[in-house]
């Protein structure tokens, strides 16, 4: 079992959860996480549900089918898959409503992971879209999406959430070797903010 964080455990890319390991957690009352190594997840932060729903099936029209990972009493929502060849590395698009509250729309791939069953720390359980987690799917049903799948998902995001009077805040991304690049969008007018590469 793949392993991203356990209690007293730090994140690592290679870690491997025994079963007593994870008896002793459960007991503990922690909840079971996924590495998005192997499985990137697009992770919608949105709580009004007709948006929340509009993204979901933007998102399953772009990059295929996917389990959808839901929460008592709450719009926001988590869809995973599986890649090709090449990894997936975060990113991120934040949004303006027209009420003013924001939203965000995030991939979350190598060197992230998310949390797939147990308790959530505001309260309630998360649970899947007609009780489909990935383990009813299986490795071979999820849908596979490349990193030029993501470019063109996030570009058409964009246009998609801007045609419902969404202004876009921030759009990044990281690369493997830790370089990010950011948009900062007032409007219709774009205009490159940062970038900062680590080595």
């Amino acid at each position: 079992m793949e392993s991203g964080l356990g209690l007293g455990v730090k994140y690592s890319d290679t870690h491997f959860m025994t079963l007593a390991q994870a008896k002793s957690y459960y007991k503990s009352g922690a909840g079971v996480g996924m590495q998005g190594r192997n499985n990137p997840a697009v992770d919608i932060d949105e709580n009004d549900p007709e948006l929340s729903h509009a993204i979901v099936e933007f998102t399953e029209l772009h990059l295929g089918f996917a389990p959808v990972r839901t929460r008592d009493s709450s719009a926001r929502c988590l869809m995973v898959y599986k890649r090709g060849a090449e990894f997936l590395y975060k990113r991120r698009l934040e949004y303006e409503k027209r009420d003013g509250k924001r939203g965000a729309v995030e991939l979350l791939g190598k060197g992230q992971y998310y949390n797939v069953a147990g308790p959530h720390p505001k309260g309630g359980y998360y649970g899947w879209r007609h009780g489909q987690s990935p383990v009813e799917w299986g490795p071979d049903r999820l849908s596979e999406i490349t990193p030029e799948d993501a470019d063109q998902y996030f570009a058409d995001l964009q246009k998609f959430l801007g045609e419902r009077g969404c202004k876009i805040i921030e759009s990044s991304s990281s690369s493997g070797g830790g370089a990010r690049s950011s948009l900062m969008i007032s409007g219709c007018t774009r205009r490159r903010s940062r970038t900062s590469s680590r080595r």
